[in-house]
């Protein structure tokens, strides 16, 4: 589960960013982190990968919505986005009687279940997705996923948050990054290395591939993941390789649950 100080920190770190701080000349900027991360404006042409398009990079999950209706258009059109993804996409909605009533868990509880109860075939995995007013009116969302994973122990539930009002410790991608990867779980260790929360697959005959192999190391794409199993396997590499510095919480999360070292390779271009 979430952690509770990455949604109410004991203290908030303020950051003041002056006009002239918003705005830099190439030449000025420095790596990694050219400028302060801050509020992030995603663009309405929803050209890019969101909070409904990632999670289909696990194979044969689910993922379920649990929010207002004004939450639920944008990522009702996202899910849209993706080939069979309206096969794989469901929501609940919070109504005003839930909020009265208070509630919360039970609705979310019923609602997943009634969703799971009803699909083709149960998925392996299901992550749920926890809006602002869910956490507003304070859900026990420990209690949610207790029972939905004592009723259904053959599916591993993920819990998922849309809540960039919340945020003050990391932003919507990173969270997001970090929960694609908690069903993952220690398994024995083999001579295997993963390329973790990366959008996309990395070329095997790359030179980083093509060393790796060579050296007689195994390779776990997360990105390239055919099945739920291959996805599970992941659980027994010993390091995992991560390419982008919106993924280090995802990389630090795992060698802390499942003891795998991390190492961060940059992306970087000559000009």
């Amino acid at each position: 589960m979430i952690y509770e100080n990455e949604i109410r920190p004991a203290q908030v770190p303020v950051t003041r960013v002056s006009p002239d701080g918003a705005e830099l000349n190439i030449a000025a900027a420095t790596f990694p982190r050219p400028f302060h991360i801050g509020l992030q404006y995603a663009s309405p042409a929803r050209g890019h990968w969101t909070i409904a398009h990632s999670p289909y990079l696990i194979p044969q999950s689910h993922q379920v919505y649990v929010c207002c209706a004004c939450c639920l258009h944008g990522v009702v059109l996202s899910a849209d986005e993706v080939p069979g993804g309206a096969e794989r996409f469901s929501t609940v909605t919070v109504t005003n009687e839930n909020i009265i009533k208070g509630n919360l868990e039970e609705m979310m509880i019923d609602g997943i279940s009634y969703i799971i109860d009803n699909l083709p075939s149960p998925p392996r995995c299901v992550e749920g997705f926890t809006s602002c007013i869910q956490h507003f009116m304070h859900i026990d969302i420990h209690l949610v996923y207790a029972v939905l994973s004592k009723r259904y122990p053959h599916i591993d539930f993920i819990d998922g948050y849309m809540i960039p009002t919340l945020q003050r410790r990391y932003s919507p991608d990173i969270l997001g990054r970090r929960q694609l990867m908690r069903a993952v779980q220690a398994r024995p260790g083999r001579k295997k290395i993963n390329f973790i929360v990366n959008y996309y697959p990395v070329d095997p005959d790359t030179e980083l591939c093509t060393m790796l192999r060579s050296s007689g190391w195994e390779i776990g794409d997360f990105a390239d993941c055919r099945t739920y199993e291959e996805y599970k396997d992941l659980g027994a590499g010993k390091t995992n390789i991560f390419f982008l510095e919106n993924s280090r919480p995802a990389a630090e999360d795992m060698e802390k649950r499942l003891h795998q070292e991390s190492l961060y390779l940059p992306l970087f271009f000559f000009l």
